[in-house]
């Protein structure tokens, strides 16, 4: 029944892709979170004028924090929390601070490969009741780390910070389970839940 259809959005390389499904709905599959991500999405949005929409986040590991705080706020409306990020120093309540940009409904597709900043920006949306999730329980990767390159060519991961979502969770080895428990086809399911299938 979806039928789908070219509809490629020129995007910055590798960041994201679009595809529209049905004519009722667009996905975008976001690659990874980067200070590039909001102005992208926002493009891919915006191209897709389609009424609903649905964000694939599958096999997104996170990315840069930053990236996901902000693109989550395109989603959001002033006031509304995106996350706390906790750090030795204290902790650092991150909200919208404008009007939602993207008001169309939306489902998010997440399996285990959606980790840290994938899952802050998921957590953020169905906190606050934007977003519906659709497949399988995301990684559970709550830390924001930096790389220290070490000697030999390995990497050694510290952890800077920790995030809550606006409900309060700590999603480290818990992850977030979606509404709707997916395997196959999940695609589909996402744009049937939007659509009203």
């Amino acid at each position: 029944k979806f039928a789908a259809m070219s509809s490629r959005v020129k995007l910055k390389a590798g960041l994201l892709s679009s595809q529209r499904v049905e004519c009722s709905a667009q996905v975008v599959a976001v690659r990874s979170f980067s200070a590039a991500t909001p102005a992208a999405l926002e493009r891919a949005v915006a191209a897709c004028r389609g009424p609903t929409l649905a964000l694939d986040l599958r096999g997104n590991g996170g990315g840069n924090l930053e990236g996901g705080v902000a693109a989550a706020a395109l989603f959001l409306d002033a006031g509304r929390r995106i996350a706390t990020i906790k750090t030795r120093n204290g902790a650092d309540g991150r909200a919208a601070t404008a009007p939602a940009r993207v008001r169309a409904p939306v489902a998010l597709l997440v399996d285990g490969g959606t980790a840290s900043a994938a899952e802050l920006f998921s957590a953020a949306l169905r906190d606050n009741g934007r977003a519906r999730l659709v497949g399988a329980r995301t990684y559970g990767k709550a830390r924001v780390q930096r790389a220290v390159p070490l000697p030999g060519g390995g990497l050694l991961l510290v952890s800077r910070a920790t995030y809550l979502t606006p409900k309060g969770a700590d999603l480290t080895n818990a992850g977030l389970v979606p509404d709707i428990v997916c395997e196959q086809d999940c695609v589909r399911v996402a744009v049937g839940q939007l659509v009203g299938d």
